[in-house]
């Protein structure tokens, strides 16, 4: 019965033991911080750089002080209102930047545009570009003392004037004539071209562009110029055959025909069957020309060596008559005049004789074939 009343009384002496050893001096040192301190430790708490236990002392203070407390919610209030205002200069400079790179954007392209239209200008209406033979048209004679003339020129594109005419010599007797066009205006005038020039050397042949409109004394034609480019080596070779038929218009000429080539063995022949009939009243012309356009092709076909045309004849009484007509390159000789011959020589270079020079080695120009085209009557124009 007595030990419990002590050992209450017991208890009661050890919770006043701990209480008073909690209260100490040096425990209160320890967990209390003063203003000043936790002042100065306000901005890295409030920044979140302060260890925990300094946190918990801070929070243990600041739910006692008063001041401290308030002194904390005044820098956070600053604190709130510097970071309004940062952004907002911030976003004041941005759109200012951006407004300044705008201008600067809009002004290079405002300058790459007047410079690309200042350039496309002067190309179009200053400079200009290298019209096509197709795009004029001219005459061009060559005097006795070697003077070249062009005159009678004509743009035939309404959208455009000629601005200038260009003389370039080249190795072999050759010229170039170059015409360069602006697009039409009041600014671009042919009164001054360059009509005329004089040539360095003695010329064989003058071009205009690609086409060849003058040679050896003779003026060329657009079908002749065409028909020279389309020379070819092979009569087998069918899509070379086509574009000489084309560059002489046989087809404008004669209509549609069938070809057969004879090539199996030499002699190597051509045969054009044509589908259309040829009225007797149109015999002596068509044949003519039938021989024009045979003699041009033996002439600029390496290997062929005879055409031969199948045809029909609507006579007024008989109706149609077949008929065939083979040229073959002596015909082509007698016919046109293309026998060609060189001088031959003793060992002491005294002349001997002129003999034939063979076919297939005389070198064709175009003034040859120029003088089948009109003997055939093939072609009367010679204006470009």
């Amino acid at each position: 019965m007595n030990d419990k009343p002590q050992n209450s009384e017991t208890q009661k002496n050890d919770a006043l033991e701990n209480d008073t050893s909690k209260a100490t001096p040096e425990n209160n040192s320890k967990n209390n911080l003063s203003c000043e301190i936790v002042q100065d430790l306000l901005p890295s708490y409030m920044d979140k750089l302060t260890s925990k236990i300094t946190n918990e002392a801070v929070e243990r203070h600041l739910d006692n002080c008063k001041t401290c407390t308030e002194k904390m919610q005044r820098m956070q209030k600053t604190e709130n209102i510097a970071n309004t205002e940062i952004p907002s200069r911030e976003i004041d400079f941005l759109k200012t930047v951006k407004k300044k790179t705008k201008k600067k954007i809009f002004l290079s392209v405002a300058a790459i545009l007047a410079v690309v239209i200042c350039l496309v200008g002067l190309k179009l209406f200053v400079i200009g570009d290298e019209l096509s033979p197709q795009e004029v048209r001219c005459h061009v004679g060559v005097s006795a003392s070697g003077t070249v003339r062009v005159y009678d020129i004509f743009c035939l594109s309404s959208a455009k004037n000629l601005s200038s005419i260009s003389y370039k010599e080249e190795e072999g007797g050759i010229l170039r004539i170059t015409f360069r066009g602006v697009l039409a205006s009041s600014l671009s005038t042919q009164d001054k071209l360059q009509n005329t020039y004089e040539p360095q050397n003695r010329l064989t042949r003058i071009y205009i562009g690609d086409q060849i409109v003058w040679d050896h004394e003779t003026n060329i034609s657009p079908r002749i110029s065409a028909v020279f480019h389309a020379r070819h080596e092979f009569v087998g070779d069918m899509p070379a055959n086509n574009r000489s038929v084309q560059a002489l218009g046989m087809k404008e000429v004669l209509g549609d025909f069938e070809n057969e080539l004879l090539t199996d063995e030499e002699p190597y022949g051509w045969k054009i069957i044509l589908k259309s009939d040829v009225h007797i009243s149109d015999k002596t012309m068509t044949e003519m020309k039938m021989k024009g356009y045979a003699a041009l092709l033996l002439a600029t076909i390496d290997n062929l060596e005879y055409i031969t045309y199948e045809y029909n004849i609507e006579t007024y009484l008989s109706g149609l008559e077949p008929k065939t007509m083979t040229i073959t390159i002596e015909d082509a000789k007698d016919e046109f005049g293309l026998r060609f011959y060189i001088p031959t020589f003793d060992e002491n270079g005294d002349y001997i004789e002129s003999v034939e020079e063979p076919w297939e080695e005389h070198e064709w120009t175009p003034a040859d074939l120029e003088s089948v085209m009109r003997q055939a009557k093939l072609d009367g124009s010679y204006l470009w």
